[in-house]
């Protein structure tokens, strides 16, 4: 990594901002806030009818990071087309993010979508038509829902300056948000951030640290469980194939 740039995003403060928001958790709570300010100045305004649902749109392979978001970015350039072309009629935003998890093999591209009035159907057919793995929930709790999604995909992923930087570079400029045309992109002071409405989160409980960790525990060995539960089944289903076997 280049020095000049590495000690820039150290000693970033209010004053002379590095603007790595990728790397400078910092800029990256800035960036947070802009684009959740454009999302909320055209979400307050829209009538939803029916129901949201927060969608995950991975690629789990085992590649570099520049293969795996040329992966992603294949799957978000035809969503682009079709919305140029004026097939996507419904309500959608989302973020490409990129966190890092040893057991997701390194890098871990993803792409967050909350799309409205559940008219995903044509999302689903293209992600498969890219073999990417889809994760759905539907959320619940109205407007608020839907903007505890939205903020909580925007986050700052703390995974290191060097890390940063290399999905800044891998990334080369590219937008990693993407919405319907019923939103737009503009700049945002500092002002305007500070009028930000947060009463959407609600009143969090404080947990104590003994709780968190504890809750950490229980996390691992639920997945260690899991992963046993899926290694013993497998065994089964050898052992009498023509009961598990695939229709």
């Amino acid at each position: 990594m280049e020095t000049r740039r590495l000690l820039k995003i150290l000693n970033c403060n209010e004053e002379r901002r590095c603007r790595a928001h990728l790397s400078c958790k910092y800029c990256g709570e800035i960036w947070r806030k802009q684009r959740f300010k454009n999302f909320c100045d055209v979400f307050d305004s829209i009538s939803l009818d029916g129901e949201a649902y927060y969608l995950i749109f991975k690629a789990e392979i085992i590649a570099n990071l520049v293969e795996k978001l040329e992966k992603m970015y294949n799957f978000i350039n035809d969503i682009r087309l079709l919305k140029k072309r004026n097939k996507l009629d419904f309500i959608y935003y989302g973020r490409l993010e990129v966190s890092f998890k040893k057991e997701k093999l390194g890098f871990f591209p993803h792409l967050n979508m909350v799309v409205f009035n559940g008219c995903y159907d044509i999302l689903l057919q293209l992600a498969r038509q890219h073999r990417l793995k889809v994760w759905r929930r539907r959320i619940k709790g109205g407007k608020n829902g839907v903007k505890n999604v939205v903020w909580y995909f925007l986050k700052f992923n703390n995974i290191g300056v060097e890390r940063g930087e290399a999905v800044r570079i891998a990334l080369n400029k590219r937008e990693t948000i993407i919405y319907s045309k019923h939103f737009t992109k503009k700049d945002v002071n500092m002002q305007e951030l500070a009028e930000l409405d947060f009463r959407f989160l609600g009143v969090c409980r404080i947990r104590t640290k003994e709780e968190i960790e504890l809750r950490k525990q229980i996390r691992e060995e639920r997945r260690k469980i899991n992963k046993k539960f899926k290694e013993e089944l497998e065994k089964i289903a050898k052992k009498y194939p023509e009961i598990y076997q695939q229709p």
